[in-house]
């Protein structure tokens, strides 16, 4: 029943690409890591990965998909009320540039995030399909900026 349970699962499509796809996890201690220190050391792990025979793609996230960890954020929407008791709350994760690329995650409108997407360039926002409906009805969310 177990191997039967096991292969339904992974039967199941996920929504993104597994084949041919290696996750490595890896965490820093934030008490020897800042955040700059990490994210210079990330640049070089990813840029090295690159550089790897057979490698065609690599890029970061702090969360894998499935994985059951979420970051939740309040949400402040451009024209909305600015009341910060009742702020709406969405799912955050922070993804490098390739990352929808690499696991064949369609884009519906906009761009993916880029290497010149960084700590000094203006804040880039990706949004769900389901998040535009919800938070920007009937509308173009393009430019419409969640804070």
């Amino acid at each position: 029943m177990l191997v039967r349970s096991l292969n339904k699962l992974l039967a199941i499509d996920p929504g993104y690409k597994i084949d041919n796809v290696l996750l490595v996890n890896v965490k820093l201690p934030e008490s020897r890591y800042s955040a700059e220190r990490a994210r210079a050391l990330y640049e070089q792990l990813t840029s090295r990965l690159k550089a790897l025979p057979g490698v065609t793609a690599v890029s970061t996230a702090n969360n894998t998909p499935l994985n059951g960890n979420m970051n939740i954020d309040s949400v402040l929407i451009e024209n909305s009320s600015k009341d910060q008791t009742s702020l709406p709350t969405a799912f955050n994760h922070s993804v490098g540039p390739g990352y929808f690329e690499l696991l064949g995650l369609p884009l519906i409108a906009g761009r993916t995030f880029t290497p010149q997407d960084n700590a000094q360039s203006p804040q880039v926002v990706i949004v769900s399909a389901a998040f535009a409906q919800k938070f920007f009805p009937n509308q173009n969310p393009l430019g419409k900026a969640p804070h």
